[in-house]
This record gives C-alpha cells, sequence and structure tokens, in this order.
C-alpha cells in the first residue's frame, strides 16, 4: 500500500535565487521547505501541517511580486490571493476560459461582479475552472480575516444568482471548499420547502395535502360548467439565503396556470344542462413569494408573504354582468382570491411541530382546517436528515376527527395548541 504523502506544495516562484532566500527565511522561523524545478517554475514544498503557517509567514515577511501562493488544489496563485466563493454553472456551455477578462466576460456576469465589488467593498477578481464548470471568486489583499465580505457575497449569489448557478461553496481562504455548511442546508431547505403549504398548492393543487380543495357541493350551484381542465406552472426562478443557522429565505416567482373549457350550463335547480357555445376560459397567477423559515431543533415556523398578478381571460364575451364563468379554480385554497384580473397578495403561516417522542411530525397552517402527521425515524433533523417528508403523510380535518384516535396521541397536545391558532380565515387582501 502507498504511503500518504506528508508533504505539499505552497509557494512557488520564477525567480530561483528567491525562492532559495525564502527557504532560508522559513529555516529560520522552523519550517523546513523542500525545492522543486518544474521547467523554469520553482517550487516549495512543506510538511501539511506547516501549509497554514507558511502562507502567513510568507505574506507577512515575502515579496508578493517575486512570490505565490499555491493553493490546497495544487493551483499557483498571487501571495496576497485568498479564495472566498467557488460557484459551478447550470449551462456549462456558457463558460468560457476567457471569463477571467473582464472584456470577455458575459454582461450579466460583469454586472455580477461590479455588485459584489460595491457591496463588499474589496477587490474581487474571478478565475474559472473548466474542468469542473465553475468559477471563483477571490479577493487581493492583506487582511486576514474576509468571512464579513464572504457571507456578503453568498448571500447575494444566493438571492440573485440562483438561475446561474447550481451549487455554491464557501471556501477556505486557501480555496478548499467547505460543502456541508452550505449546500447540503440549502438541497435540505429545499426539501422542506416542498412539503410546505406553499410549494403543495403551486405544484400539486389536487394531491394529499393541508391545502384545502374545492368541495364537490360547489359543483351543484348553477352556472357555466367546464368539461375539461389543465392546470400547471411554468418560467419558475427560486433563490435561498442562509441568514444564519436558524433562519433562510427562500424566494420566488413562478407562473401558474389554469385552462378550462366549457360548452354547457348546469341549472342547479331544474337538474338540467343547456348547451351553449363553447368557449375557454385561462387564469394565469404570476406569483412572487418570500418563506422565511425559523428553525429550532423540534419546531419549524415558515412565514411566507406573497402577491400575484392575476390575469382572467375568456376566448369568447359572455352575456351581460358575467365577467368569468361561476365557477371554481383548484388553486383557492391557496389563492383565494377573486376569479378576476388584478393583483392580490397574502400572508402564509405555517408550523412543523416534531412530537415529543420524535417519531411523528405535525404540519398546519393557520389558516386551513387540515392538518398531517409524518411517520418519522428517530434520527430526523430539519436540516440534515429530513427525506421523511419526500412519503405520504395522512391528513386529517380538524373540524372532524377522532381525538382518542392512538395514531395522533405522540402529538395531541400540539394539536390541541394548533387548534387554538386556526384562523380558518385566509390572511390576504
Amino acid at each position: 500500500m502507498p504511503k500518504k504523502e506528508k508533504n505539499q506544495h505552497c509557494l512557488w516562484s520564477y525567480d530561483k535565487d528567491y525562492i532559495n532566500e525564502a527557504m532560508i527565511d522559513l529555516d529560520k522561523a522552523g519550517i523546513e521547505s523542500f525545492r522543486e524545478n518544474r521547467i523554469g517554475v520553482y517550487f516549495l514544498r512543506v510538511n501539511k501541517g506547516k501549509y497554514d503557517d507558511t502562507i502567513k509567514f510568507a505574506r507577512k515577511n515575502l515579496d508578493a511580486k517575486r512570490i505565490g501562493v499555491v493553493n490546497h488544489y495544487g493551483v499557483r496563485r498571487h501571495l496576497n490571493d485568498h479564495s472566498l466563493v467557488y460557484a459551478k454553472i447550470k449551462d456549462a456551455k456558457k463558460l468560457e476560459l476567457g471569463w477571467e477578462n473582464e472584456r470577455m466576460q458575459p454582461r450579466y456576469i460583469r454586472e455580477m461582479l461590479d455588485k459584489l465589488r460595491i457591496l463588499s467593498n474589496s477587490r474581487l477578481k474571478l478565475r474559472v475552472n473548466a474542468n469542473n464548470h465553475a468559477i471563483e471568486i477571490m479577493v487581493n489583499g492583506n487582511k486576514e480575516d474576509y468571512e464579513e465580505e464572504q457571507n456578503i457575497i453568498l448571500s447575494y449569489l444566493y438571492e440573485n444568482m440562483g438561475d446561474v448557478f447550481e451549487n455554491i461553496y464557501k471556501c477556505e481562504d486557501n480555496g478548499r471548499l467547505i460543502k456541508k455548511d452550505y449546500t447540503r442546508k440549502r438541497d435540505s431547505v429545499y426539501n422542506l420547502f416542498d412539503s410546505s403549504f406553499l410549494a403543495s398548492g403551486m405544484y400539486t393543487p389536487r394531491g394529499n395535502s393541508i391545502v384545502p380543495v374545492p368541495d364537490d357541493e360547489l359543483l351543484t350551484v348553477s352556472g357555466y360548467k367546464s368539461y375539461s381542465s389543465k392546470t400547471g406552472y411554468q418560467r419558475q426562478k427560486q433563490n435561498i439565503v442562509l441568514k444564519n443557522k436558524d433562519k433562510v429565505i427562500i424566494n420566488g416567482t413562478i407562473e401558474l396556470y389554469e385552462t378550462k373549457k366549457y360548452a354547457y350550463t348546469w341549472d342547479a335547480e331544474k337538474k338540467t344542462e343547456n348547451k351553449v357555445l363553447p368557449f375557454e376560459s385561462s387564469l394565469v397567477d404570476n406569483l412572487s413569494y418570500n418563506s422565511t423559515f425559523i428553525i429550532d431543533d423540534n419546531v419549524v415556523k415558515i412565514t411566507t408573504n406573497y402577491t400575484t398578478d392575476r390575469e382572467a381571460t375568456m376566448t369568447r364575451e359572455l352575456p351581460f354582468g358575467v365577467t368569468f364563468p361561476n365557477e371554481f379554480s383548484v388553486r383557492n385554497g391557496l389563492l383565494p382570491h377573486p376569479l378576476k384580473t388584478g393583483s392580490y397578495s397574502g400572508v402564509i403561516e405555517e408550523y412543523y411541530m416534531r412530537s415529543t417522542d420524535g417519531l411523528k411530525l405535525l404540519h398546519y397552517a393557520t389558516h386551513s382546517p387540515y392538518f398531517e402527521i409524518y411517520d418519522i425515524p428517530a434520527d430526523f433533523d430539519f436540516v440534515n436528515n429530513n427525506s421523511a417528508l419526500n412519503k405520504a403523510s395522512a391528513v386529517y380535518d380538524i373540524r372532524d376527527f377522532n381525538p382518542g384516535d392512538p395514531k395522533l396521541a405522540p402529538v395531541k397536545d400540539f394539536i390541541d395548541k394548533a387548534v387554538q391558532k386556526l384562523e380558518l380565515t385566509n390572511k390576504s387582501n
């Protein structure tokens, strides 16, 4: 079995005499180094345990014009280059090595860097890793700590560039990626979002969830009745902002649509159908939302503020006084607004509460008459292990359920508290 390498490249230079001087200075500081020559480029290797100390010494004592550092992955950098953020681009075909030259950068990348330079007040520069289809954002400076600038960049990229980058990583100063702190949490919180009231109403309005679905009794009301319908969504953009370990914000935009075809009206009193000239209706919601997650070990609170620009249209004009077919929308439970063109807004407040025995999870929204229960493993964690949310839940009507059901015993106290919070009227205007 081959021995593990104990040394690694740390410094480099084109100047042989200066690299020799650096070796002497390092030796005086108690750091043993070894020189290598690779076609006119000279490298110093040091013990891995002395790597960080060597870079700190070099930045403090050596000439940045004559010597540089070698990052964690063996890439040559300028002496005072500090790695901040590494981001993999979604569309690899768009990435070009020429992006390192500002004149070759597409406008959205150039504008992104200009904005980040202003926000961080730093001399930022961009490097390209073509093999991994990624960019690295660095700063050249003399400070020891750039954590504040790093967090500013991360927040901006998560909030504004989620449609460009598929993975965004925090870096150590030497370029090493810190994956678990950001990417894992980001993906896991998206998983939590996908089981939320908002996501259920957007993606699966007819699905089994706590979002109210139209009551079949509405079909008995007189008026136009559709014989077919189609619902879906498109043009979705979504970003995440990691404020801190306990607070996450997901914001986005999405176009929700619902089309229906009509060829008759229903007379509920006479229980008869009357044929009419066929037409179609279209209900499109251009939805913008901002969901704030407050995450504790056993409780998650999600507060979603949303605005929708609704467009209600028909393929032909209906008789006077009828502005839209007298029928419900499948998304009434999510967006309880008039079926007519206009701008509407609302607030959704919901909770996930883990049972005291740790094996059940209660999920409810304060304006919905439904709650759901998930079976979860003992090691369930809202951030690091929440795959149980991908499985089906048991949905109950708060107005009509058996409080003595043994399946509900672990969360019975939570349900009682939830009932006190329920408003059963949407916070909307």
